[in-house]
């Protein structure tokens, strides 16, 4: 009986695993994820621009080394594998892209945060640090069946 307790706990991390990286995704795609300030002095009077970005902006992405579009494309990857491996039943000696692209995109993000020290990438990169947990409980459960 506890060969089947385990898989069921394997199976729900799966899935928080997996919501996690599309709940990151989300975040990721939403149009405040990334700022640039823009102060200008006219007739003694200093004025500030606020602009927000999604991680997709390209142009802004520049600004910011590429490592918001690196962490995108590694959470898209990683959700990518994720799923196709749960569906082929791939053995984990086959998810070592997996794992490869949930450590980047959870470094880029924390990355993302030390630079701009705001809510969104904060919540990006706790909800990513947490998809690496739930992926790492998840492997290990599976390896005890």
């Amino acid at each position: 009986m506890k060969p089947l307790r385990q898989d069921i706990r394997a199976e729900k991390c799966w899935w928080i695993t997996f919501a996690i990286l599309v709940a990151a995704f989300v975040l990721q795609a939403l149009p405040f994820g990334l700022v640039t300030y823009t102060e200008f002095t006219s007739e003694g009077v200093t004025s500030r621009i606020v602009d927000t970005y999604s991680y997709f902006n390209i142009q802004e992405n520049a600004y910011y080394f590429y490592i918001p579009l690196l962490t995108l494309v590694a959470t898209l990857v990683a959700a990518a594998r994720i799923l196709v491996s749960h569906l082929k039943k791939e053995k984990p000696q086959k998810r070592w892209l997996e794992v490869a692209c949930l450590l980047i995109s959870a470094a880029g993000a924390v990355a993302i945060f030390v630079m701009l020290r705001r809510a969104v990438p904060g919540v990006i990169a706790g909800l990513l640090i947490l998809a690496v947990v739930t992926y790492g409980i998840q492997a290990k459960t599976k390896q005890q069946i």
